[in-house]
């Protein structure tokens, strides 16, 4: 099964990726964030 349907199932797949990876990305800076200025206070 290969053609238009598997290239845009892969482009979707790379969006979905990328746009998990940026979600990942900016919790690990809202938790680092969060451990910096209120971990040692807390």
């Amino acid at each position: 099964m290969s053609g238009p349907d598997d290239k845009a199932l892969a482009a979707l797949y790379h969006e979905n990726n990328a746009f998990y990876g940026e979600t990942l990305f900016a919790i690990c800076v809202k938790v680092n964030d969060y451990k910096q200025n209120c971990g040692h206070s807390a």
